[in-house]
């Protein structure tokens, strides 16, 4: 039994280690570099995301301010 018991925690070990080679089977923890690229990454894509929102965004913004300029004239025009 202890043979198949190493046999098994050496697989495992391999495959964790094949699985995610970013991970050290040692320390369990990943490289920093690798956090701060992603890190980077999901900067880029948020930026991306804000980017793509922003010219629509402003559109409505505009388009709200006219309204709330023709109301105010009307409700000047009312007094």
């Amino acid at each position: 039994m202890e043979k198949s018991q190493k046999s098994a925690k050496t697989i495992t070990s391999k495959t964790i280690k094949n699985a995610n080679p970013q991970i050290s089977v040692e320390t369990n923890k990943q490289n920093p570099e690798m956090d701060e690229k992603k890190k980077h990454e999901e900067k880029n894509e948020q930026r991306k995301r804000v980017n793509a929102l922003f010219p629509p965004m402003q559109k409505a913004f505009e388009e709200m301010q006219k309204e709330i300029q023709d109301i105010e004239k009307e409700l000047e025009e009312m007094d």
